[in-house]
């Protein structure tokens, strides 16, 4: 059962670094979409302001739904990504919208205190079904526990058959002045520093000799701008981040403020002040935004070969 959930623990890191990656899907060169998304409405896009402000703390996320869209043949109930094994010959494009190949939700929970105490998470593969209330199978539940002073202090996955029964435990600590500086999963320990702009981690296990570190450079609005991660003295990774727009990052407001967001949700999707791209100029014409500045579209490709996330708020 433990690996089972560790196994569900990885699948929604990858869920949760491809809700930004997406937008950057690498059409082959000879592939032309036939049945392309709409176009967004980009008033609030175009009045955003480029110089960047503090996230408005009264919003709250309530859910996120994902729909990916595939080359879908529906003689064969199944996608070209699924079918590519039967050597079909003849394969359909696509179905004529809005009959997706698989959706994912996220649903988020908060106590009397605004804190966030649960995400639970579903999976929906009838690609018939298109009422978004239908959330499909619940694959996981994600936890959150918090002390007197508001301070993070543990999440993890819960049984989804509701026997509170707590796995994959990450634990936080913090020093006197509620500055976090330390994480621990079973033997896994990170160790935490931040300097000015720079955060530095440095994680090991108790029982191994692996050992390595993250560096992440962040602004005046704890928002990533590069990221290195070095698994070794010989090698490292490194990415950067950019903030055209002053739009704000729907999982802003998750999380305390004395907590980095990555380490929960990951590098990717950050839970930073601010909506980031991996590029200067990628992707920012295929989002909606709202009145108060956060992204309730964001979408790549088109019908039969792409994906489309949408968030959903409310205000306290």
């Amino acid at each position: 059962m433990k690996n089972k959930y560790i196994l569900l623990m990885l699948a929604f890191t990858v869920f949760s670094c491809t809700i930004d990656d997406s937008v950057d899907i690498k059409e082959e060169e000879s592939y032309v979409p036939k049945f392309p998304f709409e176009k967004l409405d980009q008033t609030n896009f175009n009045n955003a302001s480029s110089v960047l402000t503090a996230t408005p703390t009264n919003v709250r996320l309530d859910s996120v739904v994902n729909i990916r869209y595939y080359k879908f043949n529906p003689i064969t109930n199944l996608s070209d990504y699924d079918s590519n094994a039967l050597n079909a010959h003849d394969k359909a494009y696509a179905p004529p919208p809005p009959e997706p190949t698989h959706r994912s939700s996220d649903h988020f929970h908060y106590n009397e205190n605004k804190q966030l105490t649960s995400i639970y998470s579903y999976s929906n593969y009838d690609y018939t079904d298109v009422d978004l209330s239908v959330t499909g199978e619940l694959q996981y539940i994600r936890v959150f526990d918090y002390d007197n002073q508001n301070n993070l202090i543990t999440s993890g996955y819960q049984e989804t058959n509701d026997s509170e029964t707590i796995i994959n435990q990450k634990e936080f600590f913090y020093t006197n002045l509620n500055v976090l500086k330390e994480v621990i999963q079973n033997d896994w320990t990170k160790k935490i520093e931040r300097s000015n702009n720079q955060l530095v981690i440095e994680q090991f296990s108790s029982e191994s000799e692996w050992k390595y570190n993250s560096i992440y450079f962040l602004d005046s609005f704890n928002n990533l701008t590069r990221y290195i991660y070095q698994p070794s003295t010989l090698y490292e990774f490194k990415d950067e981040f950019f903030y055209p727009k002053n739009i704000f990052n729907p999982f802003a407001n998750l999380f305390p403020e004395n907590f980095y967001s990555f380490l929960v949700l990951g590098e990717s999707q950050g839970g930073f002040s601010h909506f980031s791209a991996k590029s200067a100029a990628n992707y920012y014409q295929q989002i909606q935004v709202n009145s108060q500045g956060f992204p309730e579209v964001v979408q790549s490709g088109s019908y039969d070969n792409g994906s489309r996330t949408m968030y959903y708020y409310s205000n306290n």
